[in-house]
């Protein structure tokens, strides 16, 4: 699950900055006496760096010039310990995600998450019929969860009200979306009412109300129904921190900055003592 969360990060985000480069540009700005003494700071720290690696190689070959003790061999942290090398033999992520994700299938097709993340590689991809079998998996695995009401509301929004989306796909895609897309399971009621009908249900417990709420905000029309949206969103009661986490990562791909920012201070105040970051 992890390496597809990565490959689908690298695809929204494939320019790396070159940290050389950020650093010129950044002691270019400054004046002559700031520029010597950030210098000195960089200096200190790649020498601090350097120091820290020099350790490493003696922890691992018990000399301290670095020299491998007789049998030891290079290993990926000493050749490549930041996946530099290993980046640049794939030339396009989505298709290892999707390469990952089929064993993600095979072993784990009882676990929401794995349908999740089904939907996230075929939306990337403009593959809406794998999308719309990954919201019909996700809904006959848990028809009220957290994720399954969101992977509903995305498909509605991010597909079938697209334009741009459902113009490009082919006249038999169209007709499959339109026959078996998330008009089957919200039936004759709009969006909204299917998703406050979860929320009503007194038997869902509080991630299956966060999730509404979040399903709430994505569909919001106007002021109101945000701000309404956000109070669901900041009612933390019964919620894990795990939890939390997970609706902060995803309010990050789509909600405004200030319902962000208010939602994680609704968390530090829930959990003061835990320094994991949102």
């Amino acid at each position: 699950k992890a390496a597809i969360r990565l490959h689908t990060d690298l695809h929204d985000y494939p320019q790396q900055k070159d940290p050389s480069a950020e650093q010129a540009a950044a002691l270019a700005n400054l004046s002559l006496a700031e520029r010597k003494k950030a210098q000195s700071k960089l200096r200190k720290s790649q020498a601090k760096k350097a120091a820290a690696e020099e350790l490493k190689k003696k922890d691992k070959n018990g000399k301290a010039d670095g020299k491998k003790r007789k049998g030891a061999e290079d290993g990926w942290m000493e050749t490549d310990p930041d996946g530099t090398e290993l980046l640049k033999g794939i030339k396009d992520h989505m298709v290892e995600a999707a390469r990952l994700l089929r064993e993600l299938e095979k072993y784990a097709p009882g676990d929401v998450e794995t349908h999740e993340l089904a939907f996230d590689v075929a939306i990337r991809r403009n593959k809406y019929l794998q999308a719309l079998r990954a919201v019909n998996r996700a809904v006959a695995v848990q028809p009220r969860s957290l994720a399954s009401v969101n992977l509903v509301v995305r498909l509605r929004l991010d597909v079938e009200e697209d334009e741009e989306k459902i113009s490009s796909a082919t006249s038999e895609v169209r007709e499959v979306i339109s026959a078996c897309g998330t008009r089957k399971i919200v039936g004759d009621r709009n969006i909204s009412e299917y998703v406050n009908e979860i929320m009503r249900d007194g038997a869902q417990g509080s991630d299956v109300r966060l999730g509404c709420g979040m399903a709430l905000l994505r569909i919001a029309g106007n002021e109101n129904e945000r701000s309404r949206a956000m109070e669901v969103l900041q009612d933390l009661s019964g919620a894990s921190f795990k939890t939390c986490r997970q609706l902060a990562s995803s309010l990050s791909s789509f909600a405004r900055t200030e319902e962000i920012e208010s939602f994680k201070k609704a968390v530090k105040e829930k959990y003061p003592q835990c320094t994991m970051p949102l």
